[in-house]
C-alpha cells in the first residue's frame, strides 16, 4: 500500500472498520513510518479531547414531561393577562431598541438623515415638476372647453333667430368678439 492511502486508512483503523488483511497492511506500514505514526497519535489525541467534552444527556421524554406537568399545574392565563404580556414584551423590546440606539454614535446617523433628505427633496422637487400643470396645458385646457362652448352656443335653438327673419347682412355678434371677450363671457354665463 503507498504512503497516502495508508494515512487515508489511519481512521478507519482507529476504529476497527477494516479488514484484517488491511489492518495488517496498515500496521505493517506504521512499524516502520514515523509520519503515519505521528498522524494516528494525533487522531487518538484529539478522541480523547473528543471524549472529555462529552456530557450526560438526561432522558429527554422526562425534561419534556416535568415541564408540561409544571404548566399543567399553573392556573388558565386568561385573555387579559395575555394581552398584557404580549404588551409588556413590547414594551420591553422598545427599551432595549432605545437603549442601542443610545449607545451608537451620533454621527452614524447624520449621512442616514442626510441621504433620506436627499431623496425626499428630490422626489418632491420631480413630483411637483410632473404633477404641476405649466401654462400650455391650461391653455390646451382652456382652448377645448371654451371651444365646446362656443360650439354649443351656436348650436343652441334659445340662442337662434328663429323669431327675425334672416338676411345676408346680419352679423353673428359671437364673431365680432376677439377671443379674451368671449373667454369673459363665458365666465360670466
Amino acid at each position: 500500500m503507498n504512503h497516502q492511502r495508508i494515512q487515508n486508512e489511519l481512521s478507519a483503523y482507529l476504529d476497527d472498520e477494516l479488514s484484517p488483511a488491511t489492518q495488517e497492511q496498515v500496521a505493517a506500514h506504521l512499524r516502520g513510518c514515523t509520519e503515519c505514526r505521528q498522524l494516528l497519535a494525533t487522531f487518538q489525541r484529539n478522541r480523547r479531547h473528543i471524549a472529555a467534552l462529552a456530557r450526560p444527556v438526561p432522558p429527554i421524554k422526562a425534561a419534556v414531561m416535568t415541564q408540561v406537568r409544571a404548566q399543567a399545574a399553573l392556573p388558565p392565563v386568561t385573555v387579559s393577562q395575555r394581552i398584557g404580556i404580549l404588551f409588556r414584551n413590547a414594551v420591553l423590546s422598545l427599551r432595549e431598541g432605545a437603549q442601542a440606539l443610545k449607545k451608537t454614535k451620533p454621527w452614524v446617523f447624520q449621512p442616514i438623515t442626510a441621504g433620506a433628505s436627499a431623496v425626499l427633496t428630490l422626489a418632491l422637487t420631480v413630483g411637483f415638476l410632473y404633477l404641476y400643470p405649466t401654462g400650455t396645458h391650461y391653455e390646451e385646457a382652456l382652448d377645448f372647453y371654451f371651444g365646446l362652448h362656443t360650439e354649443q352656443v351656436a348650436d343652441s335653438p334659445l340662442s337662434s333667430n328663429v323669431g327675425t327673419p334672416l338676411s345676408s347682412d346680419m352679423i353673428n355678434p359671437i364673431d365680432t368678439l376677439d377671443d379674451a371677450e368671449l373667454f369673459d363671457l363665458y365666465l360670466e354665463e
